[in-house]
């Protein structure tokens, strides 16, 4: 018994002992063991086998079949396509790669350890060496007129194990690229060691010296264009971007795509060359003319535009989380709520049962979300095609509605034909059907002109303008059709009026206005449209930064030619953080705000640690790539990316000169190069993060850029910092009557930071109250009025965003140049300071003792609230616990038996409804078939779908009055069902 309550008495102690034991243990085993040989470990089955490259190079020369006539090129892309499928073959086999478990899973963290640190015992499945006969001597066939390579092509047995396969496999793609001059086997074998590809491991270095063989002995443009990307990027080869702006201009003579996107994004933005909108503009053409033309060969009315891409960030509420990211939640300013606010699949699923229940209205939206599809609805086109059918049925042309009122009968029958033209588009296109049907289209799109539906109008002017469906060729006809439909304000049918009126010279003032109302609706051939007659002045004047944005904006829409953003998300969703954050770094590159923010996001956020890969050097700064990223996403107008590079600069992360002592003192013991083996990677694997290599904060550049994003671009977290360091004095002039102005600001431009900006005002009151009293300070603190705070200087809109420099050395490139930037701000600083100027670096040191105080009465304030908190749910408890009555408490103060108070009687009826139940007397009001969600009311009656006389703005339902004995009990609204 004393023993027992003695460990129970001590769990710290029992756990160290623990860990002591396992320590031990794991240094013994990797003393006492001899290391076995990297060919003959045993990999875990959720691993990849690394094939060594020494294996690889010694596989027996086999001979595969020679003939007189075989063409070399031929018989390469042959062999090429075999191999392939083979690797294809082989990665199916194996065991998908499985997400990492997640940092603070210790259990998972030490079986990964024990399974790294234990010996292990040689395959014996894959004797390795033994499978292969490495005294077969290399011959070839000197009467072939075949060249020697073929002869080299090792033969693959179909008892070969897997490892031998997949070696083999590489031997060959090598042969074919290095002696066939295979540029398909060199580009594969590139991406095989940077994309993983086939399960391989990756290998940044390898990978570029298979694209440099593809660019340099072949001339092949994707191979110049991956070289480039890869010194632009880092990736395998110190950075370097002179050298990378001469192997994507030669890309671009060989009409690469992504390079000419590329070089358009470098030009427009001054990455390694000078700042020139117009080479931007001819390199933005360059690509989109391609997206036009691909856009066009598609079916009719154009090939779909790809899916929106996913910023990953949203997914947890944005960069800094709910609420706090950009200007606020768009939800709280307009009366909603974040808890009540409805996601797209509770709007799918709401719609999706009135749609089965025959709502018209339902069913078009329904079929509509099927045909379009999103990030969280897969697209499927029969699903959509049975809604839309269904939709238009309801109202046929030839029959009258009965049983409803003209309102309702309005909405079914612009619901019929909006399916109408929907039907009509699909059957042309041969969507969910075997082929195009284009006498069926026809007649749907007559049914919705009938009903003035612009999108069958836009498909009968079209049908006439290729006299189509038997119809005769009439392009005045297609154009009045045409013009009908930009009437209603179809995006088709604008961007065609406006084909046709730009025929005329004369009327290009009127076609840009339809390009333009095309445009805002996301029309790609529209803002093609309008990029080209901006940039080139045709019916307007010119403006080449106006211009190259619509260009930009449609090379990244109609990304047909490259879809590395989207593959990205497909492996981050995988679990290959690094093959998602390879992918975004290189979209980055091109210009992708949303792939710079994602790369940047999965850095920030300690998801992918590039340290711990093989993809860049050993002194390479993690956090220095990623001030790059939030550099390029804040000069794309994401004031996110903004605030980030303040946080990075007053923390010292990437940016900022090098301090050897503070990098020592953040870095910490527990990285030391000399902590090895077993038991340093069991710490290292137990962390949530590994502390980021520090560099010497500047805290007045930060003030700047929150500056920028407070008073440019709106951000409440950014005016609450700002704030904060006029508080504090820290990089700005200490200033209580600035910083409570900007609290104050923080707050109206955000809501919901009502308890930080609180609790921050109650710190800030006790400052300035003691400095009151102890003379510090000539007012007293304005707890209630504004009047004594300095009125903050609204700038008039900063200059543009300052370009990145050109050239650089090697691996010393700059991440941003805010000269410009910097000077203005400072001017704006000075003037608002009286010409103070805080560039003092040492002010962890002075501010050391306030810093302690301030952390104390923010902690003291919590714990009060906390504690307030609870003493109210405490009272609600034992209320609701308390003994029900026999009797019921009435206006006269009499009881009636057998009746609960009104406040229990409620909570029964909550119990007995159990969530949404139809029908009762609980006076519950129900969604029927045909009603709106939650927030949108009816046209008729003016009430929405739960009988209430005004919307529900938050998505809650409302409870009707109950019927009692002594009338209507009160309306009680937010009670969550």
């Amino acid at each position: 018994m004393g023993s027992t309550s003695c460990a129970r008495s001590h769990p710290a102690k029992a756990f160290l002992h623990f860990a002591f034991v396992l320590a031990v243990l794991i240094v013994l085993a990797q003393v006492a063991f001899v290391k076995v040989d990297a060919a003959q470990l045993v990999v875990p089955d959720t691993q990849v086998e690394e094939v060594p490259e020494a294996i690889i190079n010694e596989i027996p020369l086999g001979f595969a079949e020679t003939a007189e006539s075989i063409n070399e090129k031929d018989k390469a892309n042959e062999i090429f396509q075999s191999t392939i499928k083979l690797l294809e073959s082989l990665a199916r086999s194996r065991k998908p790669r499985s997400p990492a478990p997640p940092k603070g899973d210790i259990v998972a963290s030490l079986l990964r350890v024990l399974r790294r640190a234990l010996p292990t015992t040689p395959r014996g499945d894959e004797p390795v060496a033994a499978e292969w006969d490495l005294s077969l001597e290399e011959e070839e066939d000197a009467t072939s007129n075949v060249g020697p390579w073929l002869h080299r092509i090792p033969k693959i047995e179909t008892d070969d194990s897997a490892v031998v396969k997949r070696a083999k496999a590489l031997k060959t793609l090598k042969i074919l690229g290095y002696q066939a001059q295979s540029s398909d086997a060199l580009l594969a074998l590139g991406d095989i060691y940077l994309y993983a590809n086939y399960m391989h491991p990756r290998n940044a270095s390898t990978a570029f010296k298979h694209y440099v063989a593809l660019a340099h002995d072949l001339g092949n443009a994707v191979g110049q264009r991956m070289v480039g990307l890869m010194y632009a990027t880092g990736l395998g080869v110190p950075r370097n971007y002179p050298r990378a702006l001469t192997y994507m201009s030669f890309a671009t003579v060989g009409k690469d795509t992504v390079a000419e996107q590329t070089l358009g994004y470098w030009h427009l933005m001054g990455i390694g060359t000078p700042k020139n909108c117009e080479d931007a503009a001819w390199y933005y053409e360059r690509v989109d003319e391609k997206a036009i033309d691909f856009y066009k060969a598609g079916p009719p009315g154009g090939l779909p535009v790809p899916q929106g891409k996913v910023r990953l960030p949203e997914e947890e509420g944005g960069v800094f989380g709910h609420g706090a990211s950009g200007a606020g939640d768009p939800t709280i300013r307009t009366g909603g709520s974040q808890a009540g606010a409805l996601t797209a699949e509770d709007i799918f699923q709401f719609y999706k049962l009135q749609a089965d229940g025959g709502d018209a209205v339902a069913q078009l939206v329904v079929g509509q979300l099927y045909y379009q599809g999103t990030n969280a609805i897969k697209q499927d086109f029969q699903r959509a095609l049975q809604m839309f059918l269904a939709a238009a049925k309801q109202y046929p042309p030839e029959t009258e509605a009965q049983g409803v009122d003209a309102a309702e009968e309005k909405k079914i029958a612009s619901a019929a034909a909006q399916a109408a033209g929907f039907l009509g588009q699909m059957y042309w296109r041969g969507e969910a059907i075997a082929k195009p049907d284009e006498r069926t289209a026809k007649y749907w799109f007559e049914v919705g002109a009938r009903r003035d539906n612009a999108a069958s109008m836009n498909g009968l002017g079209m049908m006439h303008l290729r006299g189509a469906a038997g119809l005769p060729k009439d392009k005045e006809l297609a154009r009045r059709y045409f013009e009908k439909a930009a009437a209603g304000e179809h995006s088709d049918g604008l961007a065609n009026y406006g084909e046709m009126l730009l025929e005329n010279k004369a009327k290009w003032g009127d076609a840009i206005r339809m390009f333009n109302r095309a445009s805002t609706r996301g029309h790609i051939l529209a803002t093609y449209r309008m990029g080209q007659m901006y940039t080139h002045g045709m019916g307007i004047g010119q403006n080449c930064h106006v211009g190259v944005s619509y260009l930009k904006t449609v090379a990244e829409k109609a990304d047909w030619h490259d879809s590395v953003v989207r593959d990205a998300h497909r492996a981050y969703k995988d679990g290959d953080m690094e093959g998602a954050f390879v992918r975004y770094l290189l979209a980055a590159e091109r210009g992708y705000e949303i792939a710079q923010t994602n790369a940047a996001w999965l850095i920030d956020k300690g998801i992918y640690d590039p340290s711990k890969s093989n993809l860049f050097g050993a002194d390479h700064d993690a956090y220095e790539t990623a001030l790059s990223l939030w550099n390029r996403a804040a000069n794309q107008a994401n004031v996110d990316a903004r605030v980030k590079m303040g946080d990075y600069y007053y923390y010292g992360l990437g940016g900022g000169a090098k301090d050897d002592a503070t990098a020592q003192s953040a870095t910490g013991a527990v990285h030391d190069q000399h902590l090895g083996g077993g038991f340093g990677q069991l710490l290292e694997s137990i962390l949530p993060h590994r502390p980021p290599r520090r560099r010497k904060p500047d805290p007045a550049k930060a003030a700047l850029y929150y500056q920028v994003a407070a008073e440019s671009e709106f951000s409440s977290l950014a005016m609450w910092n700002l704030g904060w360091m006029h508080e504090s004095g820290i990089g700005v002039e200490k200033d209580f009557h600035l910083a409570k102005r900007l609290y104050d600001l923080s707050l109206s431009t955000n809501p919901e930071a009502y308890l930080p900006v609180n609790l921050a005002l109650a710190k800030l009151y006790v400052k300035w109250a003691w400095a009151y009293v102890t003379g510090q300070m000539s007012s007293p603190p304005a707890l209630f009025s504004n009047s004594a705070a300095k009125p903050v200087t609204v700038a008039p809109a900063p200059p543009p965003p300052p370009p990145e420099p050109a050239g650089g050395d090697a691996g010393n490139v700059p991440m941003d140049d805010e000269e410009q930037l910097t000077a203005w701000l400072r001017e704006r600083r000075r003037e608002d300071a009286g010409g103070f100027d805080n560039d003092d670096d040492d002010w962890y040191d002075d501010e050391g003792d306030l810093e302690n105080g301030e952390m104390a009465l923010i902690v003291m304030l919590c714990g009060i609230a906390v504690l307030l908190l609870g003493m109210r749910q405490r009272v609600g408890r034992a209320a609701a616990a308390a003994p029900v009555p026999a009797g019921n408490f009435g206006v006269g103060g009499g009881a009636r038996p057998g009746v609960p108070p009104p406040a229990l009687q409620q909570q029964q009826e909550r119990r007995d409804l159990g969530g949404l139940a139809m029908g009762g007397g609980a006076g519950v009001d129900v969604v029927a078939p045909g009603g709106l969600p939650p927030g949108q009311n009816r046209d008729s009656g003016g009430t929405d779908s739960f009988g209430s006389g005004r919307g529900s703005e938050s998505g809650e339902l409302r409870r009707r009055p109950a019927q009692t004995g002594e009338g209507n009990r009160e309306e009680t609204e937010g009670d969550d069902l």
